[in-house]
């Protein structure tokens, strides 16, 4: 007796083709939508927004440290208590506008071990979780940057060094003027330090 069998060689392609295809609907309906400078720069100016502020907000760590002219990091709130794996590190870190700049700028941050050696924790961003580009800053603004990044599970024990700096590309901006204990000289910024249990 025959077998009753389907053996539509359609079948299997339809299956490769529909899965991807699928994938990229999906895909390009959750990308997020662009806004326009001019409306993202309206919403974020509003008062309140605990990102543009016209007088700087208060900060435990005062920095003090001028980058190219462009950027002074007026201060920082560092973790308070020894951390353990997976919990957060909240830099809280207050940025004063000194001019204009022309391109988007990310921070990046080393939290590296303080005792020496290859381990860092990596944190490049835009500031403000990229709701306030540099391009959008003005002379005056001052800028909040709440980051928080969880502590690796393989980070060894010990204290952490955390450095700040704005780069472009393979150009950093350059330290400038004040505290000069916290610049290492390569245009990178010590905030402070915290502890890993």
């Amino acid at each position: 007796m025959a077998s009753s069998q389907n053996t539509s060689p359609l079948s299997p392609w339809l299956l490769w083709l529909a899965a991807p295809l699928l994938c990229v609907v999906v895909g390009f309906a959750l990308l997020p939508r662009p806004v326009d400078v001019a409306t993202q720069s309206k919403v974020e100016r509003k008062r309140g927004t605990a990102v543009v502020y016209d007088k700087a907000p208060k900060v435990k760590t005062k920095v003090g440290v001028n980058l190219q002219n462009k950027v002074r990091i007026v201060g920082v709130d560092l973790p308070k208590k020894a951390l353990g794996h997976g919990d957060r590190i909240r830099l809280k870190t207050v940025f004063e506008s000194l001019g204009s700049m022309n391109s988007d700028w990310e921070i990046f941050l080393h939290i590296d071990l303080a005792s020496g050696g290859t381990y860092r924790i990596h944190g490049d961003h835009h500031p403000a979780g990229g709701r306030m580009k540099t391009s959008l800053w003005k002379k005056g603004d001052f800028v909040v940057d709440d980051y928080t990044k969880r502590v690796p599970l393989d980070a060894p024990a010990g204290d952490y060094d955390i450095w700040l700096g704005f780069y472009s590309g393979n150009q950093r901006l350059r330290f400038v003027s004040g505290d000069a204990k916290r610049h290492d000289g390569d245009n990178r910024i010590k905030l402070g330090s915290f502890t890993v249990q």
